[in-house]
């Protein structure tokens, strides 16, 4: 049976115009971070999809969405937006004409059956635009069309027209936004960093959160996302590849740990590797490489750690898939998959063993 979402995945994305900077690219994903997490925070359901017809969008529900805003995201150097540049149209490869910013906007709203309760154009910079009140536009960190003079409606009403064709004026000027945000091209991360400390605190108040390897990990989701691209996709696998819905969120932030107190953990552990059979040299040198791990988690620039603990986890899943695991004991496991993973030799070490079968032990448990 037809679903409402079904034409967004079945509706082809419009090509898009020119390269953007690494800069840029990171600004969207920090800001598309701190929209997850207001969503989150706000909403009783929702899936932010990204990278797909816009930069963002954000639909009231993962199974049964009703209603979705889009949201197109640019960074700006200098200088602000003015109405001349959102009525702009690139040119393609082939030489056709691109839709202008505006016209990107109305351009999913024409598209899709759910009801479009926003058109979103956000950036750091602000608008020089005239405004019907007079009064200044640079000033003001939202603005609807709604606002605009009636000179200025009228020419993106005809501008509109003309690149879609109508015959018709389109409507959507009460529900289309230029909105400045709190986000600095340069300091995005910084920012972003913020925001999740702050929801972090809202979720464990007193808590202790290593605050950059969260945000490494939802830069990673997002990125990964964003990077997703396929021609065919069905919306289950839109869900899974380019969205973000608020299970799925939840899971992720369950993932970071910070439900988890590592010196409780271990002190769950200790009594199983002894009753194991585990020698009392092994486990004080693990004990040791526990809280190692910890302190080297902290850093999110370690890509070598992250990297061997991608492997790890792999094998560890792989063991625990096909039940090798099902009949061992906590010594047992981390030895089974401590062989798998230095029989595969993926990288050089510069951890020692102890501090290898941690990640073990950490991933088990995780």
């Amino acid at each position: 049976m037809y679903k409402r979402q079904d034409k967004i995945v079945n509706t082809k994305p419009r090509e898009k115009s020119g390269s953007t900077s690494a800069s840029r690219f990171d600004f969207q994903k920090d800001w598309s971070i701190c929209k997850l997490i207001e969503s989150h925070q706000t909403s009783k359901d929702y899936v932010v999809i990204f990278d797909w017809h816009e930069d963002l969008i954000i639909m009231d529900s993962e199974h049964d969405p009703k209603k979705v805003s889009f949201y197109q995201i640019k960074g700006k150097k200098t200088d602000n937006w003015t109405l001349k540049q959102l009525m702009e149209s690139k040119t393609a490869k082939d030489g056709s004409s691109l839709l202008s910013i505006i016209g990107k906007l109305y351009d999913c709203k024409s598209k899709f059956d759910l009801e479009t309760t926003s058109l979103n154009f956000v950036s750091n910079a602000r608008f020089s635009v005239d405004l019907a009140d007079k009064s200044t536009s640079k000033a003001k960190n939202e603005i609807c069309i709604v606002e605009f003079s009636d000179t200025d409606k009228v020419t993106l009403t005809a501008k509109i027209k003309a690149e879609h064709k109508l015959t018709t004026d389109p409507i959507y000027e009460d529900i289309t936004f230029l909105k400045v945000l709190d986000l600095s091209l340069d300091g995005s991360k910084t920012h972003t960093q913020g925001k999740i400390a702050d929801f972090l605190e809202s979720l464990k108040p007193g808590g202790k959160f290593n605050v950059p390897s969260v945000y490494r990990m939802l830069f990673d989701e997002v990125r990964r996302r964003t990077n997703y691209n396929t021609d065919v996709i069905a919306y289950h696998d839109l869900l899974a590849n380019k969205a973000i819905g608020k299970s799925q969120f939840e899971k992720i932030i369950d993932a970071t740990g910070i439900n988890k107190d590592y010196d409780e953990i271990w002190k769950g552990i200790e009594p199983i590797l002894t009753s194991d059979g585990m020698k009392f040299q092994e486990i004080k040198k693990l004990k040791q490489a526990w809280s190692k791990l910890e302190l080297e988690k902290m850093n999110p620039n370690n890509d070598f750690l992250f990297k061997i603990i991608d492997n790890i986890k792999t094998i560890t899943k792989e063991q625990e898939g096909n039940g090798t695991l099902t009949s061992f004991t906590l010594q047992e496991s981390i030895e089974s998959i401590y062989n798998a993973f230095n029989a595969a030799k993926p990288i050089l070490l510069s951890y020692d063993v102890s501090f290898i079968k941690a990640i073990i032990l950490s991933e088990i448990y995780e």
